[in-house]
């Protein structure tokens, strides 16, 4: 029982805080590509975390909380995030986009050891489909898939961390806009499902049966175009879990189940952007994330134990 202990606490305070972030990429301001066009963007995303994720004891349910980075012994913790997108517009209000992320995790105790990855983290298409409305008063409808991947802790070895996570997942959306002069205002209310996996965290164990909660995603998004070129916006993004993350493993014959308080996978973020448009085919933007929540964390994925804060520079060109 000790082994499963330590095991729980590593995955809360150690190796396995690194991912791609699950379906991270929600925001309202996006917008269906025209018929026949073809649209190429990326961003360059760097976090850096401030808390993590601290779980005391095993037992039928965890009293998880938040401790700083320097209680926990670690001396910073940083992720870098580049997804490289390819959108395609089916029809004037149809489009699909394929995202393929690049990631990277670095973690640093304050005894001098490193955990640290990099590699392709989990690939994601969605499909938006504007049903009535144009650019300015609409109504859409977005499904996005993410697949799971990475490996399972028993297959790193020391030191090592993957950044991809390892659920599917998948995102049921409602966006509305309207605009009043240069003010445009979007909500997005969504359903986002999280597939069941197993995990082995390499201590003589069966493997882990995990469930993350599913959860209730919403936005709200304010945008104002300063001119045909200069855009600003300030988006607020949430998720509010709808039941409790649930894991449940076997030792020395015995079944044994774990339930986390649902409210930890809840969060609340404000994006602060800015874009800027050269003639009509490159977009050039940069924003922020920014960690509202005092008491959650910012991204949904299982090993997402650290409260983060993310600035972003990215661009789109369109052909």
């Amino acid at each position: 029982m000790k082994k499963i202990v330590v095991g729980f606490m590593l995955i809360g305070a150690l190796a396995l805080a690194a991912s791609a972030g699950m379906l991270q990429d929600k925001s309202v301001l996006s917008e269906p590509v025209p018929q026949g066009k073809l649209a190429f963007d990326a961003d360059v995303a760097y976090s850096t975390a401030s808390d993590i994720l601290f779980m005391p004891t095993l037992s039928t349910t965890v009293e998880a909380s938040w401790r700083s980075l320097s209680a926990a012994g670690i001396s910073s913790v940083t992720y870098l995030n580049v997804p490289l997108r390819v959108s395609y517009g089916f029809a004037d209000n149809f489009s699909l986009r394929l995202t393929i992320p690049y990631a990277s995790f670095d973690m640093k105790t304050a005894a001098g050891t490193e955990t640290k990855g990099s590699g392709l983290a989990n690939v994601e298409v969605e499909g938006l489909y504007q049903f009535f409305g144009d650019k300015d008063n609409s109504f859409a409808m977005l499904l996005k898939y993410k697949n799971g991947t990475g490996k399972k802790m028993s297959e790193l070895g020391t030191g090592e961390a993957y950044v991809g996570s390892r659920s599917s997942d998948l995102l049921f959306a409602g966006i509305g806009s309207k605009a009043i002069g240069p003010v445009k205002g979007k909500l997005l209310l969504g359903y986002l499902y999280t597939g069941p996996y197993s995990e082995n965290l390499g201590l003589g164990t069966a493997d882990i049966d995990i469930k993350i909660s599913n959860q209730l995603i919403y936005s709200l998004a304010l945008l104002y175009s300063a001119s045909d070129q200069l855009e600003f916006s300030g988006e607020f993004n949430g998720a509010m879990s709808l039941d409790k993350e649930k894991w449940s493993y076997t030792s020395a014959g015995v079944t044994n189940s774990v339930e986390f308080d649902h409210s930890l996978r809840d969060y609340l973020t404000f994006s602060p952007a800015i874009a800027y448009k050269f003639g009509e085919q490159l977009v050039v933007r940069g924003s922020a994330d920014l960690l509202l929540s005092k008491t959650a964390a910012v991204t949904l994925n299982i090993w997402d134990m650290y409260k983060y804060n993310t600035y972003k520079v990215g661009l789109t060109y369109t052909i």
